[in-house]
């Protein structure tokens, strides 16, 4: 299955993630280190092979092709 990353769509998330990432340099808020595996989007995430959110969720991997059904079943995990 080809995966690709799409923004949260719930805006507040986005938003809120947004301003944590601005406020730690462009670095994942969940990480205690920065370096190049955890600036935005994370290394662990680009990475991953299966459907979810990043660790701070502001990013989103679905199907390439997906229904707002299966959208909210990944959004709830």
């Amino acid at each position: 299955m080809n995966l690709k990353i799409i923004e949260n769509p719930d805006k507040e998330t986005f938003v809120k993630t947004t301003v944590a990432l601005k406020n730690n340099n462009g670095y994942c808020p969940c990480f205690i280190e920065q370096n190049d595996d955890t600036k935005c989007i994370c290394k662990s995430f680009k990475f991953q092979y299966e459907t979810g959110k990043c660790h701070c969720g502001r990013y989103v991997k679905v199907p390439e092709y997906y229904s707002q059904e299966e959208l909210q079943e990944i959004l709830n995990k």
